[in-house]
């Protein structure tokens, strides 16, 4: 696709996918480009002056294939405290329950990161990993003095278990923690329950509470998981906003129809969510309407901002791998007991082997953006990157199949975050993008 028009709250937008350029233009103009499947030469060549040198330097180059480890996820528990409705994990089994230990963890760093190698970071991921308290804080004592101070720290958690020294602990680290919540107590507690049935709402909000007294760097955010239930945006975005944290919010990966919004419950979602943000950034409530833009429309924000081009959905596999208790290693944490994700075993295999496994994985059958049947015309391609390898295999059972649904998610909330940002001043855009550029929509 050459171009896309988007005519949306009260913007007319001609967006250029190629280049990643977003034009205003006036009715008359949007009137005229609803006609043309192509740009006239004499507007190429108007928009062309616009682009950056470097980018011009670079609309030939094609993608570079890189798999420069500098990140793992060690999946330390296969087992949780909660029985969630939605979970992927088989609750949090993934199919063979236990817990990793010192051996295994140690064994993931040796094998991926040099001794004193700067710039990398290790995930702590579950299940639950708070019921493997005692190896993380083994593992983060043997990587400090294995790599040194160049190590970052991260932690996905439903958050239950949030103790007074669990929270010094994760602030005296400077732990990045993202914590599960899927809204105020009415919604999240008919989706995030214990196995006994008693709703989480309140137990996550004191440990959030408990945990924000020590942390001072601001480095605790929250993802939720938008499903047929929760899915008034307004209401979770508000919600979220007035807890005063950053916040991200993903739809449901599941077969199941029930818990799967329908398009046109979403269609209506976010454009009521659209209406409701924009008439902020109109009002120019820029403060309020930073707070409450999330996932897709950051990432919208900030690939157009950057002017850099998306061919991939996410860095699994190429930047970031996953190791389970068992030692088996993954291109994505959500494939864990999957073998179409599975890339070797660090008992097993060595670094250069497992590297050589995924890239033969991509080569054979993970396909950038551009090679994919149902995204290399799309007007999105490079903000997306492509469909998710776990929706697809979870929903499709094949690697480059789109999910119909969660494309459309994506592409309105894209949109949406387009015309906010054709709102925002000219000083504001690059503040904004800056803000969002770490936020990972995953």
């Amino acid at each position: 696709m050459e171009f896309k028009l988007i005519s949306r709250f009260g913007k007319h937008l001609l967006f250029l996918p190629e280049h990643l350029l977003l034009f205003e233009i006036d009715e008359e103009l949007f009137s005229f480009f609803e006609n043309k499947s192509t740009l006239p030469e004499s507007i190429k060549k108007e928009i062309f002056k616009y682009l950056p040198i470097k980018q011009k330097n670079e609309l030939t180059k094609t993608v570079e294939e890189k798999y420069d480890i500098n990140a793992i996820v060690l999946t330390v528990s296969h087992e949780c405290n909660l029985n969630c409705k939605y979970c992927y994990g088989n609750n949090g089994t993934y199919g063979n329950p236990g817990v990793m230990d010192f051996e295994t963890a140690k064994r993931a760093i040796e094998t991926f990161f040099d001794k004193g190698q700067s710039n990398v970071g290790i995930t702590f991921f579950g299940g639950e990993p708070l019921l493997n308290f005692k190896l993380i804080k083994q593992v983060t004592k043997f990587a400090k003095e294995y790599i040194g101070r160049n190590v970052k720290f991260g932690m996905t958690t439903n958050g239950i278990l949030i103790k007074d020294d669990v929270a010094c602990f994760l602030t005296n680290n400077d732990f990045s923690v993202l914590i599960s919540l899927d809204g105020d107590q009415f919604y999240n507690d008919k989706l995030r329950y214990t196995k006994a049935g008693k709703g989480t709402h309140n137990t996550i909000l004191n440990s959030i509470k408990k945990l924000l007294l020590y942390n001072t760097n601001g480095r605790v955010s929250i993802r939720a998981t938008l499903t047929s239930i929760n899915n008034d945006l307004i209401e979770l975005v508000g919600y979220f906003s007035s807890l005063d944290l950053p916040f991200t919010i993903q739809l449901v990966t599941t077969n199941d129809e029930n818990l799967r919004p329908t398009f046109e419950e979403l269609s209506s979602k976010i454009n009521d969510f659209g209406k409701y943000i924009t008439d902020l950034v109109r009002d120019r409530n820029y403060k309020q309407a930073f707070k409450k833009t999330f996932g897709w429309m950051n990432l919208a924000i900030t690939v157009v901002h950057g002017k850099n081009k998306r061919f991939y959905p996410c860095g699994g596999g190429r930047k970031v791998l996953v190791v389970n208790p068992m030692g088996d290693v993954y291109i994505c944490h959500r494939m864990d007991g999957n073998n179409n994700g599975k890339v070797g075993n660090i008992f097993e295999d060595t670094r250069k082997d497992i590297i050589e496994n995924t890239r033969r994985l991509f080569s054979e059958k993970l396909y950038t953006v551009d090679h994919l049947q149902d995204c290399s015309n799309c007007w999105a391609k490079y903000i997306c990157g492509g469909r998710c390898y776990h929706e697809s295999l979870i929903t499709a059972n094949e690697w480059n199949t789109v999910d119909k649904l969660s494309c459309h998610f994506k592409k309105k909330l894209f949109e949406l975050g387009l015309v906010i940002y054709a709102y925002l001043p000219d000083k504001l855009k690059d503040n904004f993008s800056k803000a969002n550029k770490s936020e990972v929509v995953s």
